[in-house]
C-alpha cells in the first residue's frame, strides 16, 4: 500500500489533496497542525507528503527535516503562496523535493503524485554527481545541485565562459526524476533572432514562406524532460514574454498556430552576464529573471579555486594520454607549476585544451613545457609560460607546425584523415600546410 501524508489546516484544500491522492491509490493520513504532524509522522512509511508552510500552531518548515529523516524516499512537496517562494526554497534546502504555488490545479497535484510513484518503482542508486574538485565552495555547490535536482524549480546557472555550466545542467537532469525523458539544449546566441522563436516553439504548416510542414519546437521535444537555455541573456526581448508564459503556466503556441499547447518541462538557464543589470537597462524582463532564478547556482572561475588546477590537469592528462596512445605520460614539476601560476581566463575549457595540446606534442614520457593559445587575453597572460626561450608567437608557430606534422604522420600522409584528427575542415588544413610549406609530399 502506498501512503500520502497531508499537512494542511484549510479544509477545502485538504479535501482536494486527499481526494486526488485516493484516486491514485494512496492511503491518506491527514492532519492540520504541526503538533498533530509530529504525532502522526510515524503512522506509515509515507511515499508522498503535501505540507503547508503556514499552520495555526507554528511553521511547517520545522517538520520538513523530521519527515525527511524518518522517510528518506518520501517525495516531500511544500505548499506556498506566491509571496513565499523564498520560504519554499528554504524548505527544499531542509529536504523538500518540490513545491506547489497557490492556486494550483488537479494536473499539478497529479504530477507530484506521479513523481512519488516513479520514486517507489525506481530502485535506490543510479546516477551520482562526481565532478572533480577539492575546493570547499565547489563542493558546496555540488551538494546544492544534488539536493535541488529532484525538484522542478527553475535554476539559473551563472559563471564565466568555460566554467562548466552545461555540465552542471546535465547533472541536474540526470539526478532528477525527469532523467528518463530528453535533455534538450539550446544556445540562445547561436541562432538568428528571426529563427529563434520557431526553433523554440515550432511552427505550423504555412506559417511563413518555406514552412511546408508542421515542425515541433524544442519546448515540445523536451516534453517530460529538461530544456537547457544557454546564454539566456541573449534571448531577444520580444521572445521573453513567451518563455515567461511557459514558466508560469506551461503554455505556448507554435508560430502560425491558434491552439494553446501545454509543456511539461523543467527549465534550466545559464549565462555569463548579470541579468539583473540587463533588466535595469530594459534589456531583460525582471519578471522573467525572477522566474528563472528560483534556485541560483553560481560557479566560481578556475582562478578562484587554484587547488583544482593540478587535479583537473592530471585528469585531462590521463584522458588524452589514453586517446593518443601515450601511456605513462606525466608532467615535469616545472610544467605543472606553470599551469598553477596561470590565471586561466578561459577557465576549465582552456585548461583542457592546453593539456590536450601538450599531450599531442609530447615526446617521450614527460611533458616539459606548456604554452597558451594566441586568443588568451594579453593582460592576463605572460608572453610564454615556460621560463626563457622563444617568444610566444614563435612558440605558437612551432606548435602549429609540429601538430600538423604529427597529424600527417599518423594519417600516413592522407590529408583528409589528418584534418579529421585535428578537427579541421580539409580546406583549412590545406591553407595551414601551405603556410608552413608542408603541402609538398616530399617535406
Amino acid at each position: 500500500m502506498k501512503y500520502a501524508f497531508i499537512v494542511d489546516d484549510e479544509k477545502i484544500m485538504g479535501d482536494f489533496l486527499e481526494e486526488a491522492a485516493q484516486l491514485e491509490g494512496f492511503g491518506v493520513t491527514r492532519v492540520a497542525s504541526v503538533r498533530a504532524a509530529r504525532d502522526q509522522i510515524g503512522a506509515h512509511a509515507f511515499d508522498v507528503a503535501f505540507m503547508d508552510i503556514r499552520l495555526p500552531d507554528g511553521d511547517g518548515l520545522s517538520i520538513v527535516s523530521d519527515v525527511r529523516a524518518r522517510h528518506p524516499r518520501c517525495h516531500i512537496c511544500v505548499i506556498t503562496a506566491y509571496g513565499t517562494v523564498d520560504t519554499a526554497v528554504s524548505a527544499m534546502k531542509l529536504g523538500a523535493d518540490d513545491f506547489l504555488m497557490k492556486p494550483f490545479s488537479v494536473t499539478d497535484v497529479n504530477r507530484i503524485l506521479g513523481r512519488a510513484l516513479d520514486a517507489v518503482r525506481r530502485p535506490p542508486g543510479g546516477f551520482t554527481l562526481t565532478l572533480l574538485t577539492d575546493d570547499p565552495k565547489m563542493k558546496g555547490i555540488l551538494d546544492l545541485v544534488t539536493r535541488v535536482a529532484p525538484t522542478d524549480a527553475s535554476i539559473l546557472i551563472t559563471g564565466e565562459s568555460g566554467t562548466g555550466k552545461e555540465l552542471i545542467a546535465r547533472s541536474l537532469h540526470q539526478l532528477s526524476r525527469r532523467n528518463d525523458f530528453p535533455f534538450v539544449a539550446l544556445n540562445c546566441a547561436a541562432i538568428p533572432e528571426n529563427l529563434l522563436e520557431a526553433e523554440l516553439f515550432g511552427y505550423e504548416k504555412g506559417a511563413f514562406t518555406g514552412a511546408e510542414r508542421r515542425k515541433l519546437g524544442l519546448v515540445e521535444l523536451a516534453g517530460g524532460g529538461t530544456l537547457f537555455l544557454d546564454e539566456i541573456g541573449e534571448l531577444p526581448f520580444a521572445l521573453q514574454p513567451k518563455l515567461l508564459r511557459v514558466l508560469e503556466g506551461g503554455e505556448f503556441r507554435r508560430v502560425g498556430g491558434q491552439d494553446t499547447l501545454r509543456a511539461d518541462i523543467r527549465v534550466i538557464a545559464a549565462t555569463n552576464k548579470n541579468l539583473l543589470d540587463l533588466s535595469k537597462k530594459k534589456q531583460f524582463r525582471e519578471d522573467l529573471y525572477y522566474r528563472l532564478n528560483v534556485i541560483p547556482v553560481e560557479i566560481p572561475p578556475l582562478r578562484d579555486r587554484p587547488g583544482d588546477i593540478e587535479l583537473l590537469a592530471k585528469f585531462f592528462l590521463g584522458e588524452y594520454a589514453d586517446r593518443y596512445e601515450k601511456p605513462g605520460l606525466a608532467f615535469d614539476p616545472a610544467a605543472l607549476e606553470s599551469l598553477k601560476r596561470y590565471p586561466w581566463p578561459g577557465n576549465v575549457r582552456e585548461l583542457e585544451n592546453t593539456v590536450q595540446r601538450a599531450v599531442a606534442l609530447a615526446e617521450g614520457t614527460h611533458i616539459h613545457s606548456v604554452f597558451l593559445t594566441p586568443s588568451a587575453p594579453a593582460e592576463s597572460s605572460p608572453t610564454e609560460i615556460t621560463d626563457g626561450g622563444p617568444t610566444f608567437d614563435e612558440l605558437v608557430e612551432q606548435y602549429e607546425r609540429r601538430l600538423l606534422t604529427e597529424a600527417l604522420a599518423r594519417a600516413g600522409g592522407n590529408q583528409t584523415e589528418a584534418a579529421r584528427i585535428l578537427g579541421l575542415k580539409r580546406t583549412t588544413l590545406f591553407m595551414k600546410l601551405k603556410k608552413f610549406g608542408l603541402d609538398n609530399p616530399g617535406d
